[in-house]
């Protein structure tokens, strides 16, 4: 695989996200605090918090024009948070999903496995990055409207790899593409990017983004992050709250407990990157009291082809 294709499809998967403090945080570093904590201004001796989310897909009419149908199915999206001896944190996410293609009379299903990890400061220090692993095994449909002979035609497969190490303001990325080439018998060799991690801008991973929106309190309504991807190299997003306080019923198991049906108030949060080529905006559903939970996250997919919906059904916390 060429490496321009390999960060174009990274790219694409990347969650992105953002952060911000205060009423309007601008261009100023950021105020953090530990929300996911029983009070965020006491420190407690340890926490492991699980989220599941089901993931589902919902198609644009606009895919109506592919040669070809493709469909997710069987998603499930789990975090865990993890407070270290340390006061630092660990969070990790797995995401598993089928995607199913079909062509003519010939279908075929595949499963789609993202899994990502960042180890991070806690509040007080900025959630600063101290590390982060991704890996990415996906199966993209592609944007074909011509005749095609066979499933296999309709997409692509990625496979790959990157970690980032982070020490004095600045970072090392190493990517790492899995797939061996015809002919060869290992991968290709891992590329390697160095970075400054800035000063001006509050700086966090691309995998403790979206923990971030958690971050906040009520006062929260619009400001800026800076965060590094080797192939958009220094990247800005901007996030704004919808000042709006909505409510939603919702079934969620909490610690084995299964409600019928419970209230739940929560902020709508809009993220969207800073750039020209800047890909669609997505939406966060960000409660208001539990901790600051995500609720729901809707991401766009590529070419417009539809969205990935995430809609939390568990939560299981063990603490002290």
């Amino acid at each position: 695989m060429k490496m321009k294709k390999l960060l174009t499809v990274l790219a694409a998967a990347m969650l992105g996200a953002t952060a911000l403090s205060g009423c309007t945080a601008g261009e100023t570093k950021l105020e953090f605090k530990n929300n996911w904590l029983k009070n965020h201004l006491n420190p407690q001796e340890s926490l492991s918090e699980t989220l599941t989310y089901d993931v589902t897909f919902e198609k644009s009419a606009g895919i109506d024009t592919l040669s070809y149908d493709f469909g997710y199915e069987n998603g499930v999206y789990t975090t865990k948070l993890t407070q270290r001896s340390d006061n630092t944190f660990e969070y990790t996410t797995k995401l598993t999903i089928d995607v199913v293609y079909s062509l003519g009379g010939e279908t075929k299903t595949l499963q789609d496995i993202v899994e990502s990890y960042v180890h991070f400061e806690n509040a007080s220090n900025g959630l600063t990055p101290i590390k982060s692993t991704k890996t990415i095994l996906s199966h993209s449909p592609k944007k074909l409207t011509g005749s095609l002979s066979v499933v296999d035609d309709c997409y692509a497969t990625e496979h790959c790899s990157m970690e980032t190490n982070y020490a004095d303001g600045k970072g090392v990325c190493t990517l790492q593409d899995l797939i061996i080439p015809d002919g060869a018998e290992q991968p290709a060799e891992p590329v390697t990017f160095n970075f400054s991690m800035g000063k001006k801008l509050s700086f966090l991973d691309n995998e403790q983004l979206l923990l971030a929106l958690r971050a906040f309190d009520s006062s929260t309504t619009s400001g800026s992050v800076q965060t590094y991807t080797p192939f958009e190299k220094s990247r800005k997003f901007s996030l704004s709250f919808n000042s709006e306080k909505k409510s939603a019923e919702l079934k969620i198991t909490d610690n084995g407990v299964t409600n019928e049906k419970r209230l739940f108030e929560y902020r709508v949060a809009t993220l969207k990157l800073k750039a020209s080529n800047s890909t669609p905006e997505k939406t966060a559903w960000v409660a208001t009291e539990d901790r600051n939970v995500i609720l729901r996250l809707e991401t766009p997919l590529p070419f417009s082809y539809g969205k990935m919906i995430y809609s939390l059904t568990t939560i299981e916390r063990t603490e002290s």
